[in-house]
């Protein structure tokens, strides 16, 4: 199995879409693929509105503050993440 599960989006600072990631997972051979932007949901509802052959991971990697540093703490889900999540990353939820 070939997995990514640490990929950024043009939804936070990543380079390509959530449709061009798609289709270079695809052409690359990967199974599965997680989308972990920066403090934003949004990338995984794009994963939503895709019809692919690939295994999509909804995830995050959240900023926070930690003594004087900001750290990134990654977070998967199973389903789609509940409200106080979305709330938190003021997304848009379509």
């Amino acid at each position: 199995m070939k997995a990514n599960l640490h990929i950024h989006t043009t939804c936070s600072d990543g380079t390509k879409t959530v449709k061009e990631i798609n289709e270079l997972a695809i052409k690359y051979g990967f199974d599965v693929i997680g989308i972990t932007d920066h403090d934003t949901l949004n990338g995984v509802y794009e994963i939503e509105k895709l019809s692919t052959k690939i295994k999509f991971i909804m995830g995050i990697e959240l900023s926070c503050k930690y003594e004087k540093e900001v750290i990134h703490i990654l977070g998967y889900f199973k389903e789609r993440p509940s409200d106080p999540i979305i709330v938190y990353c003021c997304d848009k939820t379509e």
